[in-house]
């Protein structure tokens, strides 16, 4: 989508055609002042705004704007026509603080002259801010003038109003400014069609800022869901599952099945060790079980017996000797549960992984007991969800990304 350049948009300069004779500045508000159940002589405050006099505006500027706030209900439409127009026209003369003061105050009202509202609008995001982020008055077409004709500052400020048509939406995204893109999807009153939602979508393979918001949006479409799943983190992964109704673990298990089709990587090719060969022709026999396991370990045989753990629990050897050799209890626990080893066996490998580790002063037995309590409690399916993360290859998300880069 193209980009376009902001520049600012000129206010345009008061008439000057006709200029009668200077009042002093005080007088303003006694002129404008109207009297008990009457209205301000507008005519003559428009004829005051066409004064040369930078500090005589300034003062007219402060007056009109508190009569628009006084009597604004009570005015009629001509009244409050010929009253912003007389604020648009002195709104390039006066200091910052005095055209802040007013769009905070225009911000909050729906009824306010269009064209002093998209005039303010333009002016410097310190003052145009309230009234892009608020004001009622502004319609589709006024935004994505600002849009495409303003600085960065007034995209965000519009990225963040409360409610967003799928117009301006798309405006804002063919900025292609990924922090006023992000804001914008971030932002849960913005209607987002589905001709950008996808585009979005595409997007996100290669800018990593859009795929945490159009996971989280509630109108991400179900087949673009689907579609981010490739590229997202294994976070972000779980949330699209669980937004969208997906299994999230079968959902991985596919994943890294593809990828290593797609790269032709088999992890029957890697080279087994002479313990895991034995282990493999057991298992193809029909001759690996738990009972076996115990007997390689009863004597002795560490090799065979990590090999025909990893193979029962479905994982890499070299994560089967980290379980058994860290300090706590729980990561073998949750490996024997998830094979439904007997209470027997669970001891006696955990018994194995403290007497390597054991220091001085250590009580096995203690340890033991604890760990026999803990396995009681460990509920199967949990522990089978466990393992069938660690049954995955940690490198299949770098496998992933060069399918995804060969694509």
């Amino acid at each position: 989508m193209p980009r376009h350049q902001p520049h600012r948009t000129a206010v345009a300069d008061p008439p000057r055609a006709h200029e009668p004779a200077r009042l002093r500045p005080d007088a303003a508000a006694a002129t404008a002042r109207p009297a008990a159940g009457g209205s301000p002589d507008l005519d003559a405050l428009l004829d005051m705004a066409r004064r040369k006099s930078r500090d005589g505006r300034a003062e007219l500027f402060s007056t009109v704007r508190d009569l628009f706030s006084e009597t604004g209900d009570a005015l009629t439409e001509r009244e409050r026509a010929l009253m912003g127009d007389i604020l648009r026209r002195l709104v390039a003369d006066v200091e910052v603080s005095l055209r802040r003061s007013l769009a905070e105050q225009l911000a909050r009202d729906p009824r306010a002259p269009h064209a002093l509202v998209v005039a303010m609008a333009n002016d410097a995001i310190e003052v145009a801010h309230p009234i892009l982020a608020a004001s009622a008055v502004l319609g589709d077409g006024d935004l994505i003038e600002i849009v495409r004709h303003r600085t960065q500052s007034h995209q965000l400020a519009i990225a963040s109003r409360r409610s967003i048509s799928p117009a301006v939406s798309e405006a804002l995204v063919e900025t292609g400014d990924e922090d006023v893109i992000t804001t914008l999807l971030n932002n849960e009153g913005a209607e987002i069609s589905a001709a950008v939602m996808e585009y979005l979508v595409e997007q996100s393979r290669q800018v990593d800022r859009f795929q945490e918001p159009l996971v989280r949006r509630a109108d991400l479409p179900q087949h673009l869901a689907r579609k981010m799943v490739w590229w997202v983190s294994a976070a972000l992964r779980h949330d699209l599952a669980r937004n969208h109704g997906f299994d999230g673990e079968l959902l991985d298990e596919t994943i890294e099945r593809t990828a290593r089709a797609e790269l032709g990587e088999d992890p029957a090719d890697e080279e087994a060790s002479p313990a895991e060969r034995v282990v493999q022709q057991l298992k193809m026999g029909g001759r690996l079980d738990e009972q076996t396991m115990l007997q390689f370990l009863k004597h002795g045989e560490v090799q065979l017996f990590e090999a025909a753990f990893a193979a029962i629990a479905g994982i890499r050897i070299r994560l089967v000797r980290r379980i058994l050799f860290e300090r706590g209890s729980e990561a073998i626990a949750l490996a024997c549960k998830a094979c439904a080893f007997q209470e027997s066996t669970f001891r006696a490998i955990y018994r194995l992984s403290r007497d390597a580790i054991r220091r001085k002063g250590d009580n096995v037995e203690d340890e033991v007991d604890l760990a026999l309590r803990l396995y009681r409690q460990i509920k199967p399916n949990h522990a089978q969800a466990v393992v069938r993360r660690w049954r995955r290859n940690p490198q299949y998300q770098y496998a992933l990304n060069k399918l995804e880069a060969s694509a």
